[in-house]
């Protein structure tokens, strides 16, 4: 949800959040089962709390942006290298919390330290 956020507020991404969630680049938004699988997940949480978190997290009221305003993400888990190459030439590491490395866009002639 934080990189989600953090491309609203960036000038490079769109700036609504379903233009930016249904743009294609997030892997869960391009299952065809993805309105199935939201209705099922809100059914089995208490809905009023995903309602109060989603609200929290798009006014910044109570849950603090834990990926240091990254824009990109990676579960390196789930990709490869070789089918990610401009993920590794365009992007710098800010850090890693799980399986995920967050990033951000790299500028002009600046060199980043990668996890791979």
């Amino acid at each position: 949800m934080n990189v989600v956020k953090n491309r609203v507020l960036s000038k490079k991404f769109p700036n609504t959040f379903k233009k930016v969630i249904y743009s294609g680049d997030f892997s869960w938004t391009n299952d065809k089962d993805l309105t199935v699988n939201l209705k099922n997940y809100i059914e089995e949480v208490n809905y009023v709390s995903l309602v109060k978190f989603s609200l929290h997290m798009i006014y910044g009221t109570k849950y603090k942006d834990i990926t240091g305003g990254a824009t990109y993400y990676i579960n390196w888990n789930k990709s490869s290298v070789e089918g990610n190459h401009w993920f590794l030439n365009n992007t710098c590491k800010i850090k890693d919390i799980q399986n995920h490395e967050f990033a951000r866009e790299r500028r002009k002639k600046e060199k980043c330290k990668r996890s791979k």
